[in-house]
């Protein structure tokens, strides 16, 4: 074989190759797309939640999931969802803090729930978006939170407060001023101890500026 045969055949092997590469692509998003139009239960988001890793329609996947779970089945549909998708996607802290909700809701045992609210911390300490709803979801479960949950607690409004909704700093308040006493006192404690980054959360959350304020 002359070196200009080898060097035909190696670009046709070279050409082969790429179209073989197209042609699987395009299997993969036609069985995706056949996935997703009928992932409205929890058998089908389970067949998506297949997909959260596969190129090149894992982002299209994941995102497909999240927008299930917020229009949402019962907590227990979302559960077994998640949980697949965590299992291909570890580091994904709104998923462990949609799991966490989703056990929560559905009666689960509260270590269990614990646990997945400390991934959601370890994997999301500083992204907005999980911060802000794993603040109003620890104060939902405040009893049986440990004290590192209800640390990450103060930690995230102390760091993401600028954008919490007013709704949700209506219902931080309410639910702060339900806490025992003592709790609150911890909490107005830690914002003061942050300086003048606490000082919006204390006057926000009618929380005493100063120890010695009633």
């Amino acid at each position: 074989m002359t070196r200009k045969s080898r060097l035909r055949t190696l670009t046709s092997l070279v050409i082969i190759g790429a179209c073989v590469y197209a042609i699987s692509g395009a299997v993969t998003l036609l069985r995706y797309s056949s996935t997703n139009n009928v992932a409205n239960d929890a058998a089908g988001v389970s067949a998506l939640a297949s997909y959260a890793n596969v190129f090149p329609v894992g982002h299209l996947a994941r995102q497909r999931l999240a927008q299930w779970a917020s229009q949402g089945g019962s907590p227990a549909q979302m559960i077994e969802p998640f949980s697949s998708l965590l299992s291909l996607t570890p580091a994904d802290g709104a998923a462990w803090l949609a799991l966490a909700q989703a056990e929560a809701s559905a009666g689960m045992p509260a270590d269990q729930v614990v646990r997945a609210l400390a991934m959601s911390s370890v994997t999301a300490p500083s992204e907005s978006r999980v911060m802000t709803g794993r603040a109003v979801f620890t104060l939902q479960i405040w009893n049986s939170a440990p004290a590192e949950a209800r640390s990450v607690f103060v930690s995230d409004l102390l760091w993401d407060f600028a954008n919490f909704s007013k709704e949700q700093i209506a219902y931080i308040r309410a639910a702060v001023a339900n806490l025992p006493a003592d709790a609150r006192k911890r909490i107005a404690a830690d914002f003061r101890a942050a300086g003048r980054r606490g000082d919006r959360p204390l006057r926000e959350l009618n929380l005493p500026a100063s120890e010695a304020t009633p």
